[in-house]
């Protein structure tokens, strides 16, 4: 937080904090010979509060990188009394930091595993990477006012900026490889899914919210205005699942719980963050002279999506689910999506009276942030021996796919000008700019 008062020239600025980078996460090797049980009463230690389940797994192996942290929020404020001096007040939201990425997850299991409860699955092997910080919000307040009666001069002016934290990027996440020689058996009754291995990169933060007002009087009114762009996604790693061989099956995947999947294999890569909205305004009043008064806003970018990654799949083994909305076999690839622009908007009023001769110029100009693009599919092998049977409805026996993300979507520009009490002549500009809706991937 930041401010002033003065009767002179006057400058205020004020920065927020950045958010700090996230830590790098390391490899994850898991090389078990040996049969593995679960009951209800072992289930693990990580708490779900909206579902009352605790989540646990079979064999849990994850790497996963830390979060950048969240820039922090800005105020900036300033008052200005003099008759005939300037008045400047800046202020910009923290940057957030940059995730960080995760190591390679390679489990190598050969025996049974057996679970029961709720939300207790198989196999679960992750290689997640950390996600981008959200850009601190700016708040920038200026009232630029003379102490006593004060005729405009054209050569003075009040200046206020404002600019939203950008946010910080995704990171990518490694390869996740399960090679299972055994039979997988989940008895609870919603998700516990048999075997899942994902590679999810990080996405990118949320854009910093950026808002900016002016009050001024026998001043010519500058506001400039941006909205924080969104962070960039990331891109994730190869997932690989491999039981048994072509020349030997190996034991049956078998669910009975809802939302329970026989085998899942996911590469996605992270999503783009969503620019922060800008919101300024301008009032002002009292300016008898040649006068310009100027408000822009700029919208933040939306980040960019990145691409999944390869997932290669061998089961040589029957499946069986019996739950609702529980499929058999799910191999997939799906680019990030790009982030959203978001709203702008530019609102300029003033009530001045012109002599004789004198002419106002007043723009107010609104120009949209561009969305961001969105990430591809990769290729995606499934290569299935064994008889699949899904019992429950909405369970597809096994599906394989590749989905390039959606681009972003534009945002809400509007600019508005309103001048009362004009005597002489006036010259307005309202000018808003839109932007393309993002590319989509393939």
């Amino acid at each position: 937080i930041s401010g002033g008062i003065a009767a002179d020239n006057s400058i205020n600025i004020g920065v927020g904090g950045s958010g700090q980078d996230g830590g790098i996460a390391g490899n994850v090797i898991a090389d078990i010979n040996s049969d593995i049980q679960v009951t209800p009463s072992q289930s693990g230690s990580t708490y779900n509060a909206i579902a009352g389940q605790k989540l646990s797994a079979g064999l849990l192996a994850q790497s996963i990188g830390g979060g950048g942290g969240n820039g922090g929020m800005n105020i900036t404020g300033g008052i200005n009394f003099s008759n005939d001096k300037n008045a400047l007040n800046f202020g910009i939201g923290g940057g957030g930091g940059t995730g960080s990425a995760s190591g390679l997850v390679d489990v190598d299991l050969i025996g049974d595993v057996v679970v029961s409860g709720n939300y207790v699955g198989g196999i679960n092997a992750q290689s997640i990477g950390g996600g981008g910080g959200n850009g601190g919000m700016n708040i920038t307040g200026t009232i630029a006012v003379p102490k006593g009666s004060a005729s405009s001069d054209k050569k003075n002016a009040a200046i206020s900026i404002g600019v939203g934290g950008d946010a910080g990027d995704g990171a990518i996440s490694q390869d996740v490889s399960i090679i299972h020689t055994g039979s997988v058996t989940t008895v609870g009754a919603d998700r516990s899914t048999g075997i899942i291995a994902q590679s999810l990169g990080g996405g990118g933060g949320t854009g910093g919210i950026n808002i900016n007002g002016l009050i001024v009087k026998s001043k010519n009114p500058i506001t400039f205005n941006v909205g924080g762009s969104g962070g960039e996604g990331s891109k994730s790693g190869k997932v690989e699942v491999i039981r048994g061989s072509i020349n030997s099956s190996t034991g049956k995947i078998s669910t009975v719980g809802a939302n329970s999947n026989g085998l899942e294999a996911s590469s996605i890569g992270g999503g783009g963050g969503t620019a922060g909205m800008t919101i300024a305004g301008t009032l002002s009043a009292g300016l008898d002279d040649n006068s310009m008064q100027t408000q822009v806003t700029v919208g933040g970018n939306g980040g960019t999506g990145s691409d999944g990654n390869e997932v290669d799949v061998e089961n040589n083994s029957d499946i069986s689910t019996k739950g609702l909305n529980s499929h058999g076999l799910i191999a997939q690839s799906i680019g990030g999506g790009g982030g959203n622009a978001n709203y702008n908007v530019s609102i300029l009023s003033s009530k001045n009276n012109q002599v004789e001769g004198k002419q106002m110029i007043n723009t107010s100009i609104a120009i949209g942030g561009q969305p961001g693009s969105a990430g591809n599919g990769d290729k995606v092998k499934v290569v299935q021996k064994g008889n699949i049977t899904t019992e429950g409805k909405a369970s597809h026996a096994g599906f394989a796919q590749s989905i390039g993300g959606g681009g972003g979507n534009t945002g809400t520009d509007a600019a508005f000008e309103k001048t009362f009490g004009a005597n002489s002549e006036r010259t307005s500009l309202e000018f808003t700019l839109g932007r393309q809706g993002g590319s989509g991937g393939s």
